[in-house]
């Protein structure tokens, strides 16, 4: 891999030194380089998440892309920065209940004895690279996070504005392989019931908040505040796309 291309692609400068603050950099400068997007899906173009294909899009021809191209990507980049990195399975919360479908994909990061929730592919950032066996919370996106029991396996915590906390989404601790995502990646990219089918959505990590494109709308949130501009015509969409998310 051309680690150089990748870490001018996301502006990194420090050490790649395999630590937990390098860990940490990498992550968060990942996050606020590159979007979290659907154009691929939108456009009906299959998804190729291998890892030549991921680094050709995203380092390459400097796009974004869903959880399994974004971690895919990280991944490999942190096995060849001497890091012990594993693929996992975690389900989002969408409020009905989990189904145990484990079809997002996360990484789980051993160092020093200790083990890491690591994940670059999510539309809201938790912050620091969480440790999974201890429950102490830090502040994320918008809100605090922390890991913790669910029913047998793991959840990533968010504290909620009614004060209580809520699963993210839940994850296993059984390390996956790349080819274990093929189905879940082939759902989200075809299915009619697939949120990242039925609309445009783009979103990237700013040093002020989060910048996000649904559908025709353009949301600008601060501090959990948000702002909506709708976007008028597809030049206008175009523009956005190049000029917020560098996107062309």
């Amino acid at each position: 891999m051309n680690i150089a291309a990748f870490l001018d692609r996301i502006a990194y400068q420090g050490t790649i030194e395999p630590t937990l603050d390098t860990l940490t950099q990498l992550q968060h400068q990942f996050l606020l380089s590159v979007p979290f997007e659907n154009l691929h899906i939108q456009n009906k173009t299959p998804l190729d998440y291998s890892s030549d294909g991921v680094f050709n899009k995203i380092v390459v021809d400097r796009r974004g892309g869903v959880c399994y191209e974004a971690n895919g990507l990280f991944h490999d980049v942190l096995k060849t920065l001497g890091y012990q990195v594993d693929f996992i399975g975690a389900e989002m919360n969408s409020g009905n209940g989990f189904t145990g479908e484990f079809n997002h994909m996360a990484l789980m990061v051993e160092l020093d004895s200790e083990q890491y929730l690591v994940d670059v592919g999510n539309g809201k950032a938790f912050g620091i690279p969480k440790p999974i066996h201890h429950t102490k919370a830090s502040q994320g996106e918008d809100t605090q996070y922390k890991v913790a029991g669910y029913e047998g396996m793991k959840a990533l915590y968010a504290f909620s504005e009614e004060g209580e906390w809520v699963p993210r989404y839940v994850f296993e601790l059984k390390v996956r392989e790349r080819y274990d995502f093929d189905a879940s990646c082939h759902y989200v990219q075809t299915s009619p019931d697939s949120h990242f089918t039925q609309k445009l959505i783009v979103s990237l990590l700013k040093e002020d908040g989060r910048l996000t494109i649904s559908d025709r709308t353009l949301i600008h949130t601060v501090n959990g505040l948000k702002q909506e501009q709708e976007i008028g015509t597809q030049q206008e969409l175009k523009q956005i796309l190049e000029t917020e998310f560098g996107l062309k």
